[in-house]
């Protein structure tokens, strides 16, 4: 099956599309300006044009959508239909940003590419699962009904997929459920711990900007601190919002941008302390995840900075004693991308998702792109 996989950034819509068989993406790019100079219809316009005008051009037959947060209301990966798109509409209080311009791309999906289906892949799904021993805050229930507060992990498709590459190659090795210590690189890291199938503890929080430090974002921080800074400084969310998310992390520790990959591989003076900073973190996490599981098989980076792994694995293992003892290496890179996760699984989705009219749409394989009627 044709795949399209489309990602929704702050200001973009990226896309890669897989001809069936295919891990690697034929085309791929971005629709910057989205939103302020693009209209996410014409956006997909494009994308369907470029498509289209290819050197081997093949029709659209399915689309992946990534969607960054959904909060509890689905526990899997799904594909859009009325009654799932009016349990969207519900989370738009709690989403406001992000989850509007969702449905506006289902539904530019569905005029576009007619009986095509769009598959969803949630971030947060993943973590529906964890225990309320660590998804809870101590605060009172009654201040959280009908908020959605609860600690989350946002990089869910890359801890499931390097978990599952991780323990095939455990393979039969164990008599029990892997334990894997999982950690994303994105420009927001993440560290998670998943016994199995299941995760255990995650470093994230309600949002993205609870846990380790980012490129631009803090991490954990007291509260305290956000209530001083307001008084002293008479700021409202907007500033707080900005220096916390904007101007924090790495690009505050170094005084200048850089990645996350720039900083864990750096060996400059000016980078040091950011690197110092990042490593102990991560390291600090590495370890709770060791203590929930009560050791652990395996490292497994994941993440577009994945292959950072290659020197921070050695790093972590000399400092987190393993179960088995083995002085082999315990860590490994996991490489493959965010829309190449998606892509692989999209058949998957659909398989476990069926709904009606899905093999007549594909017979009939109309064009691939169709004007919208009034």
């Amino acid at each position: 099956m044709n795949r399209l996989v489309l990602n929704l950034e702050p200001n973009a819509l990226a896309y890669g599309f897989f001809p069936t068989g295919k891990q690697a993406p034929m085309q791929q790019g971005c629709i910057e300006d989205i939103r302020t100079d693009v209209t996410i219809s014409d956006a997909l316009k494009q994308i369907l044009s470029q498509i289209e005008s290819g050197d081997c051009p093949f029709p659209v037959e399915s689309v992946a959508l990534h969607v960054a947060a959904s909060g509890d209301l689905f526990r899997s990966h799904t594909v859009a239909t009325p009654s799932i798109i009016e349990k969207l509409k519900s989370y738009v209080p709690f989403a406001p940003m992000h989850m509007p311009v969702v449905l506006e791309l289902i539904e530019c999906c569905s005029l576009c590419l007619p009986g095509r289906p769009v598959a969803l892949f949630f971030e947060t799904a993943f973590f529906t699962k964890l225990p309320a021993r660590e998804y809870l805050y101590a605060i009172n229930p009654d201040a959280l009904a009908g908020a959605g507060i609860r600690r989350y992990g946002y990089h869910g498709l890359f801890h499931e997929a390097a978990t599952r590459a991780a323990r095939a190659s455990l393979g039969e090795k164990l008599n029990r459920p892997a334990k894997i210590v999982s950690v994303c690189l994105e420009p927001h890291p993440e560290v998670a711990a998943i016994c199995g199938t299941e995760p255990v503890m995650i470093s994230g929080g309600a949002t993205p900007l609870e846990g380790l430090p980012g490129q631009t974002s803090c991490g954990e921080i007291d509260s305290g601190v956000l209530l001083t800074l307001s008084r002293k400084e008479q700021w409202g969310p907007e500033q707080l919002n900005q220096l916390l998310t904007q101007q924090s992390g790495m690009v505050a520790l170094a005084g200048r941008p850089v990645t996350i990959e720039e900083v864990l591989l750096s060996k400059e003076a000016d980078l040091l302390l950011a690197k110092q900073v990042l490593e102990y973190r991560i390291l600090l996490r590495a370890g709770m995840a060791l203590a929930a599981m009560d050791g652990f098989d395996q490292i497994v980076f994941s993440g577009r900075y994945a292959a950072t792994g290659k020197v921070l694995g050695p790093w972590l293992q000399e400092r987190l004693p393993s179960t088995g003892k083995s002085n082999q290496p315990v860590w490994k890179c996991y490489e493959n991308s965010l829309m190449r996760i998606m892509a692989e699984q999209l058949d998957f989705v659909l398989q476990m998702n069926p709904t009606p009219g899905r093999a007549k749409a594909r017979a009939a394989r109309p064009c691939l792109i169709k004007e919208p009627t009034q």
